[in-house]
């Protein structure tokens, strides 16, 4: 607990260092990576190689940018022994395994000193978003990554785990009981929470602070939720591979890249964020901490945007934008033409009387919008919506609001994009 506690003293320290201090810190940290994955790690030697990258000479993200981005599959693809540092015996790592939503799901393994950074890092942006050390912190989501032990016993930065699967009057009979000073929560478990409680979670507990990560809380919604309970929101954003890589500060403009753990890139163009003017694309993201199972330029598959100039709260830490969705979410135009969703679904989003949506497109030429609503929208309120739809679109097409009492999100992730297969896509292209 001792070496924890020093080194999340020199992670909150770094917050405070200057950009010309964090770049050398990730140049440090990168050629260190780099060049135990090409000495141990078979993969990544043969994709070095072929890229003609002597691990020597990176300093930078840009030096490795001759190597193509990775994808999920091809790790699957060339196998554990592979990908995996040679020397390391799986048996005594810790494994941990992505959803697997768009394909198999993928294995990697981490030592108990990469699980303690990750878990630092998360911790750290949780006292970034104004965690105390009094506070009693209930997670309505994710169960890994936050340190516990003695200092739970001592009641100090008391946490209580909620499953998510759990039926959702336990949850609202745990948020009761435990009245929280700081809450976590997936928004798909708020919003059903929010349903049974006439939207007013001030009617059950009333946080300070409340964190969500792993599905988009949208600005309507963070707005309604300071109304409700007086609580500050603030967003994470991570994944099974690479633990957090981005955290909102108080300035609320943007969040923050954990740039002394990953490098964030954004490669091709699915447009422009609404809400920042962020040119958006995927993202790439390298981490500078794990050595067991290496990630190199690996592709996501969420769409964001990286931020110019500094943040009013004055740390020299990257910015990007709040994900948008994913790359697979694509909406089509009638002639086939894939287009982000992500300003399809601000379009949605800006809109007060919308509690929850999901976009469905059912053909090449009809978008259906299915929405639950806070109260009964105006008919010019609903043909509102169908008309910056259709006119983001940009072609002729059926675009279609209709109002249900609930949406039901099934196992996993909450949807809120269900674009037509590629198949299916082709197919109706004809």
């Amino acid at each position: 607990m001792i070496a924890e506690l020093r080194e999340l003293q020199r992670a909150r320290a770094r917050l405070g260092a200057s950009a010309g201090e964090l770049r050398a810190f990730q140049a440090e940290r990168l050629a260190a990576v780099v060049g135990a994955a090409h000495r141990r790690v078979p993969f990544w030697r043969a994709r070095l190689d072929a890229a003609g990258i002597a691990p020597a000479t990176v300093r930078s993200i840009a030096d490795l940018e001759a190597m193509p981005p990775v994808t999920k599959a091809e790790l699957v693809a060339a196998g554990q022994t592979s990908v995996m540092a040679s020397g390391v015996d799986p048996a005594s790592c810790l494994s941990f395994h992505t959803s697997g939503t768009t394909g198999e799901p993928f294995s990697l393994y981490a030592t108990m000193d990469e699980i303690r950074v990750h878990r630092i890092i998360q911790f750290r942006a949780l006292l970034a978003g104004g965690y105390r050390m009094r506070d009693h912190l209930l997670v309505l989501g994710p169960g890994r990554g936050l340190p516990s032990g003695l200092h739970q016993r001592l009641g100090i930065y008391r946490r209580t785990h909620v499953w998510p699967t759990a039926p959702v009057e336990e949850q609202i009979e745990a948020l009761r009981r435990a009245s929280p000073d700081a809450l976590w929560i997936y928004p798909s478990c708020l919003h059903a929470i929010l349903e049974r409680t006439g939207f007013r979670l001030g009617s059950v507990c009333r946080p300070r602070i409340a964190f969500s990560s792993a599905e988009i809380f949208g600005a309507e919604q963070k707005e309604r939720l300071r109304e409700d309970c007086g609580a500050e929101h603030f967003d994470l954003y991570g994944c099974v591979e690479f633990g957090r890589i981005a955290w909102e500060c108080s300035a609320h403009q943007g969040m923050h890249v954990n740039a002394d753990h990953v490098v964030v890139e954004v490669i091709g163009d699915h447009g422009t964020c609404p809400r920042t003017g962020a040119r958006l694309g995927e993202a790439v993201v390298t981490s500078l901490t794990n050595t067991t199972v290496p990630l190199l330029r690996y592709r996501l598959g969420d769409v964001v945007g990286l931020l110019d100039g500094p943040c009013p709260c004055g740390s020299a830490f990257p910015r990007m934008s709040y994900p948008l969705g994913r790359t697979r979410d694509l909406l089509r135009r009638p002639s086939g033409l894939g287009v982000t969703a992500g300003p399809m679904t601000h379009v949605l989003r800006r809109r007060p009387w919308v509690a929850r949506f999901q976009i469905v497109q059912e053909s090449l030429d009809r978008l259906r919008l299915r929405v639950v609503a806070h109260r009964a929208p105006e008919p010019d309120e609903i043909a509102a919506v169908e008309h910056d739809a259709l006119a983001y679109m940009r072609e002729p097409m059926t675009i279609t609001v209709e109002l249900v009492e609930r949406i039901d999100g099934g196992p996993g992730k909450f949807r809120d994009v269900i674009g037509l297969p590629a198949r299916a896509a082709t197919e109706n292209r004809g």
